[in-house]
């Protein structure tokens, strides 16, 4: 007989020393002195192991964040054993679920079911209901983590005491500087390092002075009249020679507080993630100038531009993967012999193709132009996107009359060449009648295995499925409880 067993991880007092807790739907055991850990009791006290959700892209044909949903672990409190946990602490702490036969070495007989945080537990005199949750939440904290002191220098003047203090990530197409103060005519461009500095007032190339050598020589000294002096080393501060005629632009690329650029594991281990990453998704070509965007966000706009999925898989891992029409060689059949319902229906969300794709790419600050000003900044700075692109084909009206535009507005810029791939891809996946299938099936390690965008193939003799059809796994939904799992399939 194959059990669950939950290990359930607490906060047992106010130093936050954890102790690790486990729980079967079987028979209790305790683990052998081979097992890890070792001599350990596993009380038959878990009456709901719970269910699990994750989706790809729910039909929106966009792309971004893969978001779970777990519902409550149940365990058995008639006795008053668990009574204790009122004063523990849940929030933030792991829960793993693991599935295996009843006997079989612990744990590496048994398999993985998921890795979930816990958010805490509600306790009555028969059960404890733990709630868990996903560690995107760990992504949905805002990027600007500084505030302004308001105690002068480069804290700015007490006015400015509260205000958050903006970032760039990469290079972001010229937006403006923050100011500090208008007297001294300083002005903050991010709170990490970065690289060479360029600065325009109105459309007009400003002279540079030399960088600083400290942030004291900033305070200290003024540049020359018409000139401007950044100290790069990390926060970067700039300031003026002379008051500006109008809007000012800058051009950097923004890094972290070390020197080194941005990336994926980096990014997400400052919102509070230290554990494994697989894949790529590149964070950079972001201003991040408002105190209510996150880390989550700046996430998704890359995804979109890249035509990726990310989030954190049933192990707990970060992850982030290319989106593809399905094919190769599948990793499962699912057949009328191995399943216990079949539903084909149009995808959710999207139950007809779009006909239209418009994206606004490269986020842009309009300025104030000087007569002198160049052409190039002219172009770039009377508009709030730095490229437009779209394509329609009105043909699909004739027999979706229904269909949609899809729009896209990312911040970070792109290249025709990069529209083009973009547009191939959409036109290939969304411009066309598509299927979903959803089926049913008992719980097997094979199964289980399976997770959002891998390949599988549906065959069976209805719908044109008789030689077998390949589609992608955008959903899988786990009721643990009854042992049957879910896939929500596009193709």
């Amino acid at each position: 007989m194959k059990i669950f067993v939950a290990e359930i991880t607490a906060a047992v007092d106010a130093i936050g020393t954890t102790q690790t807790f486990y729980v079967t739907n079987g028979d209790g055991f305790t683990t052998r002195p081979t097992d890890t850990p070792a001599n350990t009791p596993i009380r038959p006290a878990l009456l709901n192991p719970g269910s699990y959700r994750r989706e790809m892209f729910s039909g929106n044909r966009t792309f971004g964040a893969v978001r779970p949903a777990f519902g409550e672990a149940v365990l058995f409190n008639g006795d008053g054993v668990f009574d204790a946990w009122r004063a523990y602490g849940f929030d933030g702490r792991a829960f793993t679920l693991r599935w295996g036969e009843q006997g079989a070495a612990y744990p590496s007989e048994f398999t993985t079911v998921f890795v979930a945080t816990m958010e805490g537990a509600t306790m009555d005199f028969r059960e404890v209901r733990l709630r868990l949750r996903d560690n995107l939440q760990l992504l949905e904290k805002p990027v600007l983590n500084e505030t302004f002191a308001g105690t002068g220098g480069i804290e700015g003047p007490a006015a400015l005491e509260g205000q958050a203090k903006q970032r760039l990530f990469g290079l972001t197409q010229y937006p403006p500087p923050q100011m500090i103060n208008s007297v001294a005519l300083t002005y903050w461009i991010t709170s990490g390092a970065a690289s060479s500095l360029t600065v325009w007032d109105m459309g007009v190339q400003l002279s540079g002075g030399g960088n600083y050598a400290s942030m004291a020589d900033l305070i200290a000294t003024s540049p020359a009249p018409g000139e401007y002096r950044a100290y790069m080393g990390g926060p970067v501060v700039m300031r003026l020679g002379s008051n500006p005629a109008g809007d000012l632009r800058i051009s950097t690329t923004g890094n972290q507080a070390d020197g080194s650029a941005w990336g994926l594991s980096d990014f997400i281990a400052e919102a509070g993630h230290a554990g494994t990453v697989i894949g790529a998704l590149d964070p950079v070509g972001h201003l991040v100038d408002s105190s209510s965007t996150t880390y989550l966000d700046i996430l998704t706009q890359s995804a979109m531009r890249l035509s990726k999925f990310f989030g954190f898989n049933r192990l707990g891992e970060f992850e982030a993967r290319e989106f593809s029409a399905p094919s190769g060689a599948p990793l499962h059949t699912f057949t009328r012999q191995n399943t216990l319902s079949f539903v084909r229906s149009p995808p959710d969300g999207a139950p007809v193709p779009a006909y239209k794709l418009n994206v606004n790419a490269g986020r842009s600050w309009p300025s104030q132009l000087a007569g002198d000003a160049s052409a190039t900044r002219a172009t770039f700075s009377r508009t709030p996107w730095y490229a437009n692109y779209s394509h329609t084909d009105d043909a699909i009206l004739l027999k979706h009359p229904s269909a949609e535009a899809i729009t896209l507005d990312v911040q970070p810029n792109m290249a025709t060449s990069a529209w083009a791939a973009l547009r191939d891809k959409f036109v290939s996946w969304f411009f066309v009648d598509r299927d979903q299938v959803t089926v049913n099936s008992l719980l097997t390690e094979e199964l289980l295995a399976l997770d959002i965008g891998d390949v599988v193939q549906v065959q069976i003799p209805r719908f044109g499925y008789d030689a077998g059809k390949l589609f992608q796994v955008v959903a899988v939904r786990y009721d643990l409880a009854s042992k049957k799992i879910e896939h929500v399939l596009w193709g």
